[in-house]
Protein backbone atom coordinates (compact mmCIF):
# COMPACT_ATOMS: atom_id res chain seq x y z
CA UNK A 1 0.00 0.00 0.00
CA UNK A 2 2.80 2.49 0.79
CA UNK A 3 4.44 2.12 -2.48
CA UNK A 4 1.30 3.11 -4.12
CA UNK A 5 0.83 6.19 -1.98
CA UNK A 6 4.59 7.02 -3.09
CA UNK A 7 3.81 6.34 -6.73
CA UNK A 8 0.62 8.55 -6.66
CA UNK A 9 2.20 11.18 -5.17
CA UNK A 10 4.65 11.29 -7.25
CA UNK A 11 2.45 11.49 -10.55
CA UNK A 12 0.91 14.08 -8.78
CA UNK A 13 4.04 16.19 -8.23
CA UNK A 14 4.85 15.62 -12.28
CA UNK A 15 1.18 16.13 -13.23
CA UNK A 16 0.80 19.68 -11.50
CA UNK A 17 4.65 20.49 -12.58
CA UNK A 18 2.53 19.86 -16.41
CA UNK A 19 0.05 21.92 -15.81
CA UNK A 20 1.24 24.62 -13.68
CA UNK A 21 0.09 27.26 -11.42
CA UNK A 22 -1.72 30.29 -12.70
CA UNK A 23 -0.54 31.67 -9.31
CA UNK A 24 3.46 31.18 -9.79
CA UNK A 25 3.74 31.83 -13.54
CA UNK A 26 7.19 32.09 -13.01
CA UNK A 27 7.94 28.71 -12.55
CA UNK A 28 8.64 26.52 -15.46
CA UNK A 29 6.12 23.84 -16.73
CA UNK A 30 7.97 20.55 -16.44
CA UNK A 31 6.50 18.31 -19.87
CA UNK A 32 6.52 14.22 -19.39
CA UNK A 33 9.81 13.05 -20.21
CA UNK A 34 8.43 9.83 -22.91
CA UNK A 35 4.84 9.35 -25.11
CA UNK A 36 4.06 6.48 -22.18
CA UNK A 37 4.44 8.87 -19.36
CA UNK A 38 2.10 11.53 -20.61
CA UNK A 39 -0.31 8.72 -21.69
CA UNK A 40 0.40 7.62 -17.77
CA UNK A 41 -0.52 11.16 -16.51
CA UNK A 42 -2.87 11.63 -19.02
CA UNK A 43 -4.51 8.52 -17.00
CA UNK A 44 -4.22 10.06 -13.70
CA UNK A 45 -5.36 13.43 -14.29
CA UNK A 46 -8.87 12.21 -15.74
CA UNK A 47 -9.29 10.02 -12.68
CA UNK A 48 -8.67 13.48 -11.08
CA UNK A 49 -11.00 15.37 -12.98
CA UNK A 50 -8.47 17.19 -14.30
CA UNK A 51 -7.53 15.49 -17.82
CA UNK A 52 -8.59 18.58 -19.93
CA UNK A 53 -6.47 20.75 -17.72
CA UNK A 54 -3.73 18.74 -18.60
CA UNK A 55 -4.32 18.39 -21.81
CA UNK A 56 -4.48 21.99 -22.56
CA UNK A 57 -1.35 22.61 -20.98
CA UNK A 58 -0.06 20.15 -23.50
CA UNK A 59 -1.81 22.20 -26.24
CA UNK A 60 -0.45 25.44 -25.14
CA UNK A 61 3.09 23.83 -25.28
CA UNK A 62 2.60 22.37 -28.67
CA UNK A 63 3.16 18.93 -27.57
CA UNK A 64 -0.10 17.00 -27.89
CA UNK A 65 1.04 15.57 -31.08
CA UNK A 66 4.19 14.47 -29.96
CA UNK A 67 2.53 12.46 -27.17
CA UNK A 68 -0.30 10.99 -29.72
CA UNK A 69 -2.96 12.67 -27.22
CA UNK A 70 -4.43 15.25 -30.22
CA UNK A 71 -7.35 12.92 -30.37
CA UNK A 72 -8.47 12.79 -27.04
CA UNK A 73 -8.15 16.26 -26.60
CA UNK A 74 -10.29 17.07 -29.27
CA UNK A 75 -12.80 14.51 -27.74
CA UNK A 76 -12.27 16.32 -23.93
CA UNK A 77 -12.52 19.49 -25.60
CA UNK A 78 -15.98 18.47 -27.67
CA UNK A 79 -17.57 17.12 -23.86
CA UNK A 80 -16.64 20.50 -21.96
CA UNK A 81 -18.14 22.35 -24.85
CA UNK A 82 -21.16 20.71 -24.90
CA UNK A 83 -21.82 20.63 -21.27
CA UNK A 84 -21.32 24.40 -21.36
CA UNK A 85 -23.97 24.24 -23.74
CA UNK A 86 -26.37 22.02 -21.73
CA UNK A 87 -25.84 23.94 -18.51
CA UNK A 88 -26.61 27.29 -20.63
CA UNK A 89 -29.66 25.59 -22.01
CA UNK A 90 -30.84 24.39 -18.40
CA UNK A 91 -30.91 27.67 -17.19
CA UNK A 92 -32.74 29.09 -20.06
CA UNK A 93 -35.64 26.55 -19.76
CA UNK A 94 -35.57 26.89 -15.50
CA UNK A 95 -35.79 30.66 -16.18
CA UNK A 96 -38.34 30.77 -18.62
CA UNK A 97 -40.31 28.90 -15.86
CA UNK A 98 -39.48 30.53 -12.91
CA UNK A 99 -37.82 27.74 -11.35
CA UNK A 100 -35.46 28.38 -9.25
CA UNK A 101 -32.77 26.46 -9.12
CA UNK A 102 -28.32 26.17 -8.72
CA UNK A 103 -25.87 24.38 -10.66
CA UNK A 104 -23.19 23.01 -8.74
CA UNK A 105 -20.11 21.22 -9.25
CA UNK A 106 -20.65 21.01 -13.23
CA UNK A 107 -19.16 24.58 -13.87
CA UNK A 108 -15.06 24.92 -12.83
CA UNK A 109 -13.19 27.32 -13.11
CA UNK A 110 -10.40 25.39 -14.91
CA UNK A 111 -10.84 23.49 -18.20
CA UNK A 112 -12.97 20.17 -16.54
CA UNK A 113 -15.03 17.71 -18.17
CA UNK A 114 -17.54 16.42 -15.39
CA UNK A 115 -18.80 13.39 -15.09
CA UNK A 116 -22.10 13.97 -14.28
CA UNK A 117 -22.61 15.24 -17.72
CA UNK A 118 -26.51 16.56 -18.26
CA UNK A 119 -28.36 15.50 -21.71
CA UNK A 120 -30.74 17.44 -24.04
CA UNK A 121 -33.01 14.41 -23.85
CA UNK A 122 -33.12 15.15 -19.45
CA UNK A 123 -34.01 18.69 -20.32
CA UNK A 124 -36.71 17.09 -23.02
CA UNK A 125 -38.02 14.58 -20.45
CA UNK A 126 -38.35 17.61 -17.62
CA UNK A 127 -39.88 20.26 -19.99
CA UNK A 128 -42.94 17.90 -21.76
CA UNK A 129 -43.46 17.31 -18.28
CA UNK A 130 -43.77 20.14 -16.92
CA UNK A 131 -45.79 21.96 -19.34
CA UNK A 132 -48.25 18.78 -18.95
CA UNK A 133 -48.75 19.63 -15.04
CA UNK A 134 -49.31 23.09 -16.32
CA UNK A 135 -51.31 23.27 -19.09
CA UNK A 136 -48.52 25.18 -21.11
CA UNK A 137 -47.28 25.32 -24.59
CA UNK A 138 -44.32 26.31 -25.98
CA UNK A 139 -41.85 24.05 -28.37
CA UNK A 140 -38.02 22.70 -27.35
CA UNK A 141 -36.58 21.48 -30.09
CA UNK A 142 -34.91 18.29 -29.17
CA UNK A 143 -31.99 18.99 -32.13
CA UNK A 144 -30.80 22.68 -30.78
CA UNK A 145 -31.99 22.46 -27.41
CA UNK A 146 -33.55 25.47 -28.17
CA UNK A 147 -36.78 26.85 -26.58
CA UNK A 148 -39.69 28.40 -28.05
Amino acid sequence: MKGQQVKSLSLTIKLLRTIGSPFAPEQKQVLPENKEEALELYEYATKNKIGLAYLESLKDQERLEEFGLKGKYEEEKKKHDEHQVTASRISELFNSHGINYAIFKSIMPFPATPNDVIKNEMICEYHDKYLKQHGETSKFDRQTGKLY
